[in-house]
């Protein structure tokens, strides 16, 4: 079963496009098709750089030439990542575009070429494209999360479904989902090269060895760990509200390089005086700006009061829960190069998960985190981050 699920209706030729990009790409395996449609319009309206962190690898990039008056129409095939069987397809088409006009009496004409944007998706077997899994923390699984957590300071925005809006000590402020703990493809790819390739210490070696276990066998644990995290990358345990007006959520993506603890380093930064390092590499507008530095001043300078507005977690204590953010901060200083920096990172985002403030919402991935529990307590490899 094949089916396309997805072409921009407006464009002439998209349905020609994408039966020549068919042809190349499958081959003889074009006319087996048993069943495929690509009259259906269902809009994708998207852009390459949301998908970036999902696309695995560019598969090929192909040439089909329609005649030469239109020029070479070019198609990009990209492969989705965690996506079975379904793929992205971004393509151009150029167009020749006619249009005539009167000025008096007399009669113009122009000619121009348009180059059009063919964009679509299309799976096969029984493969298909949910919206929900590209943006999870802002689908309505998500906001129905956000809306157990948040539910005595937040509302919901009146014309846009993807964005609420915070109410702390008298102001106010635009959140829009997140992910906290990042392990798309590619941080997955850079995790698993630190812990295949990393240096390991002489400390940290004794402590393997005394418990009767390999190098080898440490990097294979902790790679076992990274495998176990990018399942909960997408799941209710691993989202929050952040501030979107201002760009607070541009700073954790671009500045702290998506990292959720280099995230709160530079926001306790930030928080403490520091303003630069929050606003000034910040192309937000200046008066969403201020708007956020008034939001921030609502924390009296101080990083817990902000964690335990968008990040409530349960501890034994309350001392344990600042003892739990000051060391995400003091990881957030440093670049994760060695396999020993992975783990605990992992180990991190696995107490965050775990101490998330219960909801009955978040059961289902509660009790699916419960099954790993054996494997983030080793008693030989967690003396290593937990001496």
């Amino acid at each position: 079963m094949f089916e396309i699920i997805g072409v921009q209706p407006e464009i002439s030729h998209a349905k020609e496009l994408v039966e020549n990009f068919l042809r190349m790409v499958l081959g003889e395996q074009y006319s087996n098709l048993i069943n495929y449609s690509i009259d259906r319009v269902d809009r994708i309206d998207f852009d390459e750089n949301e998908y970036e962190e999902y696309i695995d690898v560019t598969i090929e990039t192909i040439e089909i030439s329609r005649n030469t008056n239109q020029g070479p129409n070019k198609a990009v095939i990209y492969e989705l990542y965690n996506f079975d069987n379904v793929y992205l397809i971004s393509g151009s088409l150029n167009n020749i575009v006619s249009r005539e006009y009167i000025i008096g009496e007399k009669r113009k004409r122009t000619i121009k070429r348009e180059a059009l944007e063919v964009k679509f998706c299309f799976c096969f077997e029984n493969g298909c494209f949910d919206s929900s899994k590209i943006h999870y923390d802002r689908s309505d699984l998500a906001w129905n999360v956000y809306e157990n957590t948040y539910r005595e300071v937040l509302t919901k925005h009146e014309l846009d479904e993807e964005v609420g809006i915070i109410t702390y000590r008298g102001t106010q402020i635009e959140v829009s989902g997140d992910c906290c703990f990042n392990f798309n493809v590619k941080k997955f790819k850079y995790f698993e090269d630190v812990i295949m390739n990393g240096e390991i210490n002489d400390a940290t070696r004794i402590i393997i060895e005394a418990g009767g276990k390999t190098e080898q066998d440490y990097r294979m644990y902790v790679l076992k760990l990274l495998k176990i995290c990018k399942m909960f990358h997408h799941s209710t345990l691993n989202i929050a509200l952040m501030p979107r007006t201002g760009g607070l959520n541009n700073v954790k993506q671009n500045i702290a390089n998506d990292r959720f603890d280099s995230f709160l380093w530079m926001l306790s930064l930030g928080l403490s005086g520091q303003d630069a390092v929050i606003f000034g590499a910040n192309n937000a507008v200046i008066t969403n700006k201020l708007l956020l530095k008034d939001f921030l001043k609502a924390f009296d300078r101080d990083i817990i009061n902000y964690c335990l507005l968008f990040y409530p977690l349960e501890f034994e204590s309350d001392f344990e829960y600042k003892k739990y953010i000051a060391k995400l901060i003091e990881y957030g200083k440093k670049a994760i190069i060695t396999p020993i920096e992975v783990h605990g990172y992992l180990y991190a985002a696995y107490n965050f998960w775990k101490c998330r403030k219960y909801r009955e919402c978040l059961l289902e991935d509660f009790i699916k985190l419960g099954t790993y529990e054996r494997d983030f307590c080793d008693p030989t490899f967690n003396k290593i981050i937990n001496p």
